[in-house]
């Protein structure tokens, strides 16, 4: 009542579209649908191409999405992230539609307004910490990791290490870039948690992923990469990380020529690459010929292979 009653005494007033944009949302939010859509209707008539009108059609969409008339609701969306001139509009529609995509389970779309959002600013998404914080979880779920880390790494740099996110943040960054294989970013989080909190809620978890990057970061030294695969394959013995590993480790003895060391650490070992065997074996009987005879026939014949035409008597 007191805002019909001061648009009708005001009427020429120039915060009339802000006064009529508040009253919209409002008779929206109490569920006076048909007044709201009047309000809205004569914001976009009176005060068209207005920040306030396009706000308005962001807003009048949330309430034809909510009442089921999602076409309706986009193309108002799309409308006002289209022709605003005003950022924080724009913003605010481009994240809406982001959300709405996200809600249907559209995440390639999703994914590309909420890098539009992050690429125009990087603090509208996190106006609120938490709830940022649920919108980057979500997204992650649907394997968008990408811009979940965007929205993670944002809030790490406006909070302490008292507040009750850092820890659970820290944990993700290492996880969401550990399963995009950027080993090198997951390592540094790891040892960022581990320095600050070595027995907080997510240290097995850190440690875990410290073990599995551990062969993944190379080292020029190979007796420092040996000695990880090594540590890997005792701590986690008879797992797929072991066994990871194991290949890793043979993988390495290959290329440092160390063939019998290849071949005693394969038997039965399925899962090597065949190739690497069959030439290890090559090389160990080659290595042999001039030494022990019977040795490369040994071989040869262990490995199934046939003898080469120069050796036939």
């Amino acid at each position: 009542k007191i805002g019909n009653s001061w648009i009708k005494k005001y009427a020429f007033n120039e915060h009339l579209p802000e006064v009529l944009l508040l009253l919209a949302k409002n008779y929206s939010n109490n569920g006076m649908m048909e007044d709201a859509t009047y309000m809205y209707e004569r914001l976009f008539t009176e005060y068209d191409g207005s920040r306030y009108a396009y706000e308005g059609m962001v807003y009048l969409a949330d309430q034809l999405y909510s009442a089921g008339d999602n076409k309706r609701a986009f193309q108002l969306y799309q409308n006002a992230l289209t022709n605003t001139k005003d950022k924080q509009v724009a913003l605010l529609a481009a994240s809406r539609i982001a959300q709405r995509y996200l809600d249907e389970g559209n995440i390639k779309q999703s994914v590309k307004y909420y890098d539009k959002v992050l690429k125009a600013s990087e603090d509208y998404l996190l106006q609120d910490k938490q709830q940022a914080y649920e919108l980057a979880n979500q997204l992650a779920k649907h394997n968008a990791y990408k811009v979940a880390i965007k929205i993670v790494e944002g809030i790490l740099k406006k909070i302490g290490v008292d507040d009750n996110l850092y820890e659970p943040i820290l944990y993700r960054l290492a996880k969401w870039n550990y399963e995009l294989h950027n080993y090198k970013e997951t390592q540094k989080f790891v040892n960022i948690y581990l320095d600050k909190m070595p027995y907080g809620d997510f240290a097995d978890q850190m440690k875990s992923l410290n073990d599995k990057v551990l062969f993944e970061v190379n080292d020029n030294n190979s007796t420092v990469m040996l000695s990880r695969y090594n540590k890997i394959i005792e701590k986690y013995k008879d797992t797929p990380l072991a066994k990871k590993a194991l290949i890793k480790k043979l993988q390495l003895l290959y290329r440092l020529k160390k063939y019998e060391k290849v071949l005693e650490l394969s038997k039965g070992f399925d899962d090597i690459n065949k190739t690497i065997v069959k030439n290890s074996v090559l090389n160990v009987v080659k290595k042999s010929l001039s030494n022990s005879c019977n040795k490369a026939i040994k071989y040869y014949h262990e490995y199934n292979l046939s003898l080469p035409n120069s050796y036939d008597e």
